[in-house]
């Protein structure tokens, strides 16, 4: 697993985006991805009690390439997975069905 990310971004507010584009990345290793980076910022405030732990709650898309792929439903698919991951409760990661 040898994705970089292309662009990171500021989506809006407290929410990032980040997009791999050309690479073999598939839905599972999206969410390896994705659960490195929940555990890197939970990390990120260390031990120290007087500082509050961080969360995150991250939701994934991949496309396979084709004639039908459209990056704005990518990122909807994605956003889409956000929410059922935020409704879901904290620190939760939802990988969005596979088109």
């Amino acid at each position: 697993m040898s994705a970089s990310p292309v662009h990171v971004g500021d989506n809006s507010g407290c929410f990032f985006l980040a997009v791999f584009s050309n690479t073999s990345t598939s839905a599972a290793e999206a969410l390896l991805i994705g659960q490195r980076i929940r555990e890197a910022i939970a990390l990120s405030s260390g031990r120290n009690p007087d500082i509050p732990r961080h969360t995150v709650s991250i939701g994934t898309a991949t496309m396979l390439p084709g004639a039908y792929a459209d990056r704005d439903c990518l990122i909807k698919r994605a956003d889409q997975a956000l929410l059922q991951a935020k409704r879901n409760g904290r620190n939760q990661i939802v990988q969005a069905e596979v088109e």
